[in-house]
């Protein structure tokens, strides 16, 4: 059971850490001037910043919960809402370059740097209580009211899922030589593809259970 909670940590923060963001453009940007082990740096920092988001949201989880159980249509909402953005990501195009991760680059320690990247990113909170009512109600139980253990297996899965992610873009970053829009081109593609499949799995389940 333990390694279950570890692997559902892993699992749903993968799922967080795919869509390419501040953090993730950093690593590759680093990786590709700075060369793997300075861009790993920037992931371990961010990993205690994912640990951070994810135990605020589990705080407000139940809260969440309680609400979304009164509200039917919520889940109706959030199946629509991962269809929507599974064919946005479907058709997006490649940007240019996001340089949001700039403002922080000059003589910056690069695990702070990857700590505070990964905080300024409110979707992410977004979410995390998202996720906790959904594996709250289809996977394991995981509140605040969890035992030490089951905390801290779950939680280090989180920071090894965000962690493994964006080392996963370094190396990534080196295979297309800079190229970063052909990154996101690909990740969006493979968003877009997860995305829909939760809104079709999500929409079938609402229906058996109606």
């Amino acid at each position: 059971m333990i390694i279950l909670y570890l692997f559902v940590g892993v699992l749903a923060t993968i799922l967080s850490a795919i869509p390419l963001g501040a953090v993730n453009i950093s690593v590759i940007q680093t990786t590709l001037k700075s060369g793997e082990k300075t861009a790993f740096k920037i992931a371990l920092g961010a990993g205690f910043g994912e640990i951070l988001l994810a135990l605020l949201a589990l705080n407000f989880n139940m809260m969440i919960a309680s609400f979304f159980e009164r509200n039917m249509w919520l889940h109706l909402t959030i199946i629509l809402l991962f269809f929507i953005a599974g064919i946005y990501f479907l058709v997006k195009k490649p940007s240019k370059n996001d340089d949001r991760s700039h403002w922080y680059n000059m003589g910056t320690s690069k695990y702070l740097k990857g700590f505070v990247l990964s905080l300024l990113n409110p979707p992410v909170m977004i979410y995390w209580l998202v996720a906790f009512s959904i594996i709250n109600k289809h996977l394991i139980m995981i509140t605040s009211n969890s035992s030490p253990l089951d905390l801290l297996v779950f939680f280090i899965g989180v920071y090894l899922g965000k962690v493994l992610t964006l080392y996963g873009y370094s190396k990534w970053s080196n295979t297309v030589k800079g190229d970063t829009k052909t990154v996101q081109k690909k990740v969006s593609r493979f968003l877009g593809v997860v995305l829909l499949g939760l809104a079709i799995f999500q929409g079938i389940k609402f229906l058996v259970n109606s």
